[in-house]
């Protein structure tokens, strides 16, 4: 009974370990990581003001507002796309520079699987607070355009915009999507490459972006 209780135990702490470790590994890296939870946050809050100029009630007030509904829908599919590409590479930079302590990591023991659950929880982190840093800016910035738009506009229409619960579930549903396809290339990478390639990996010099057209 005492060796399952310590076996229950030693579970356990490992179960916390990953997360604070995770943790850790952010606030250590936060000069590479605030640039990246900067764009990813900004990504967020531009999709929210886009759909939510796009779906909001509020537009169809407007008198001949058809067309420049039209044109914020196409916007945030462009917006989704151009984000995507740009969380992509910055996802990029950011895991260069981390290669020789992901390297380090495995010289001293650590198996990938462990690695690759502390990187789960990285990106875990990462996507939490840029929801609610983007959601929240997105929120406060819609509410400005629409008061700028409402003192614009000769026409007797009251704009009051809210949060916009629709366009909340989108954006999470959308950079859910995308940070868990990050965390899998990341994880593929991760697999694939030797602990030496990992130790050098940084050395290796920028790429020009695929989509850089």
């Amino acid at each position: 009974r005492s060796a399952d209780d310590a076996l229950d135990g030693e579970a356990g702490r490992m179960k916390a370990f990953f997360p604070r470790i995770a943790a850790v590994n952010l606030a250590s890296n936060k000069t590479a990581y605030l640039p990246y939870l900067l764009t990813s946050s900004v990504c967020v809050a531009t999709f929210y003001i886009m759909l939510t100029f796009a779906i909001s009630p509020e537009m169809a007030r407007v008198p001949y507002a058809t067309g420049a509904v039209m044109l914020f829908g196409f916007g945030t599919v462009i917006i989704a796309i151009f984000c995507a590409a740009l969380l992509f590479y910055a996802n990029s930079f950011l895991i260069r520079r981390r290669k020789k302590e992901f390297g380090l990591y495995s010289v001293l023991g650590m198996e990938k699987r462990h690695v690759g659950v502390v990187l789960f929880f990285e990106t875990l982190y990462t996507l939490a607070a840029s929801l609610i840093l983007g959601l929240i800016g997105g929120t406060l910035l819609s509410q400005l355009l629409f008061g700028a738009l409402s003192s614009l506009l000769s026409f007797d229409v009251v704009f009051s915009i809210s949060f916009c619960d629709a366009a909340a579930i989108a954006a999470c549903i959308l950079f859910g999507a995308l940070f868990a396809v990050i965390f899998l290339y990341n994880l593929l990478h991760l697999y694939q490459a030797s602990p030496v390639s990992l130790l050098h990996g940084e050395q290796t010099g920028e790429r020009e972006p695929r989509a850089s057209w």
